[in-house]
């Protein structure tokens, strides 16, 4: 059977680190938690300022700018980290095939099957569609490398098998 459509693209570590970004952020859980551990910081901070302990309050508030970007930052290393070690997909060449009831993944050294009814959800980003085969992991489609006709289909998928929020 032909596919419908089909499309190429390199897995870069680009690719990987706007998948995390949009991995953190659609999870409401990991948001909710980051924020109220930001809250515990910024809280004491509020309160050393009104009780007059002015370089107290300072710290807090420091501290409250500097733990996310140092989290950010610690996460970024950990992904690059994970993709540099990767040396199967590391700069792999992925084509992917969509048929009527599935997507095919064929790379240099795998060859997967998905049936989009076993999808945990369908993301789509400014710059990607994401085909979540789980909480954590996903097939990066990039819009970049996308037909205009494959991008309608994607979102039409995403009305069917997306999840409902």
């Amino acid at each position: 059977m032909e596919p419908l459509y089909t499309m190429e693209f390199e897995y870069t570590l680009e690719t990987v680190m706007r998948w995390n970004k949009t991995f953190f952020f659609r999870n409401e859980k990991r948001v909710a938690l980051s924020l109220l551990l930001l809250a515990f910081v910024v809280a004491p901070g509020i309160f050393c300022f009104l009780w007059g302990m002015v370089s107290r309050g300072v710290l807090c508030f420091v501290w409250a700018v500097l733990w996310p970007v140092a989290r950010w930052f610690r996460i970024r290393r950990a992904v690059r980290k994970s993709y540099e070690t990767d040396k199967q997909m590391k700069d792999a060449r992925l084509a992917v095939s969509f048929f009527g009831d599935r997507f095919e993944v064929d790379s240099a050294f795998s060859h997967s099957v998905c049936h989009y009814m076993d999808l945990y959800d369908i993301a789509e980003t400014k710059t990607d569609f994401c085909l979540m085969l789980g909480e954590r992991s996903c097939q990066i489609v990039p819009k970049a490398d996308c037909p205009p006709e494959l991008i309608g289909f994607l979102r039409d998928l995403k009305e069917k098998y997306g999840k409902k929020r």
